[in-house]
């Protein structure tokens, strides 16, 4: 062994295939995620813009298009959420990040990541409540579970929680080759 070097243990080796196996799962489902969110947004911007041509325009709102447009945009903003904690751009402290140096900096990432896994841990919690409690109440203008439309805050929370955790790996490991 060279000096210096420090032997790789077991627990260290399954790790780093774990760590590897998280990142590269969270990477392939990242794009269909990303996918899902910008056809919810897409849906919520077509269905405002048609609401408001049959609703002035043709004088003949449908009760179905408030409805659904609410329920297309809950589901943009939390497949959005995860996307946003994927690239590290929804609560950035790249400022400090970027000031700080060694242990200062891995110290900072481990409070960054706690505070956001709490948060989500909370919205996941929360959110599968409000699904349990919602789950028998019906969307007037659609005739479904109110639960389809609030089932994005639990998927929501917990693909942040996924993509939190693998931004903290692949930005801890950076830090370490620095």
């Amino acid at each position: 062994m060279r000096a210096g070097a420090t032997p790789v243990s077991a627990s260290g080796a399954l790790g780093s295939v774990m760590v590897a196996a998280l990142v590269g799962s969270e990477r392939v489902i990242s794009r269909l995620i990303d996918a899902l969110g910008i056809f919810a947004f897409t849906c919520t911007a077509a269905l405002s813009f048609y609401q408001i041509v049959a609703r002035f325009i043709l004088e003949q709102p449908a009760a179905w298009s408030e409805p659904l447009t609410r329920m297309a945009m809950i589901w943009a903003v939390f497949l959005g959420l995860y996307a946003l904690f994927r690239k590290g751009a929804l609560i950035s402290m790249d400022f400090a990040e970027r000031r700080a140096a060694g242990a200062t900096k891995q110290w900072m990432l481990a409070l960054h990541t706690a505070a956001a896994l709490a948060v989500m841990s909370c919205a996941l919690y929360g959110g599968i409540k409000l699904l349990l409690i919602v789950r028998t109440q019906t969307i007037s203008g659609l005739a479904i579970s109110v639960g389809y439309a609030y089932a994005a805050v639990p998927v929501g929370a917990g693909l942040a929680i996924i993509a939190i955790l693998a931004t903290a790996m692949t930005r801890l490991a950076s830090y370490k080759e620095l």
